[in-house]
């Protein structure tokens, strides 16, 4: 309901009737006013400086993620399989250009990654090698993963990684 909201109204909602759900913060693994109190240091830039990667037949449509990645400071890049895309590397958390969000990007081990949010239908499956390769290519990690990242990270205010996100 919140990113619902959040998303209709293109801004961060502090009404705490909705942000009162302790069986999906338990079920998502973080607190929604804590994550309300990031979001302000963040302040829409908690994917300042990267470039996400989407595939076009992702369930939910390119458009609603392109929304939640630019909403949040981000650049969304349609994948379709070309493997010629230079990526923009992320400057470094100690940028003296960096501001709060800075402290919510994940650890040092992101800045080498980049990322596909991808479902799992063949036509997707298809684009996974292809940009492997081209990460690879340009010395970055790519990380293949489900939109429950995308989602957990826009939700949570702060980059995490868990296993459970990544598709193979």
């Amino acid at each position: 309901k919140y990113l619902d909201a959040a998303l209709k109204q293109k801004k961060l909602l502090e009404d705490p009737d909705i942000l009162q759900d302790r069986d999906a913060e338990k079920r998502m693994g973080f607190n929604l006013v804590d994550a309300l109190g990031r979001a302000k240091i963040n302040d829409h830039k908690l994917f300042r400086g990267w470039s996400i990667f989407v595939t076009r037949d992702i369930p939910g449509t390119f458009d609603t993620f392109k929304s939640i990645i630019t909403l949040n400071g981000g650049q969304a890049m349609m994948y379709q399989g070309r493997t010629g895309t230079t990526i923009p590397k992320r400057r470094l958390r100690d940028d003296p250009s960096a501001g709060g969000e800075s402290q919510h990007q994940g650890g040092d081990d992101e800045y080498d990654c980049v990322y596909l949010v991808s479902g799992s239908s063949d036509a997707e499956q298809k684009l996974w090698k292809p940009f492997t390769d081209m990460a690879a290519k340009q010395d970055l990690e790519a990380r293949i993963v489900k939109a429950d990242w995308l989602l957990h990270a826009a939700m949570s205010q702060q980059i995490t990684w868990k296993d459970m996100w990544e598709l193979k």
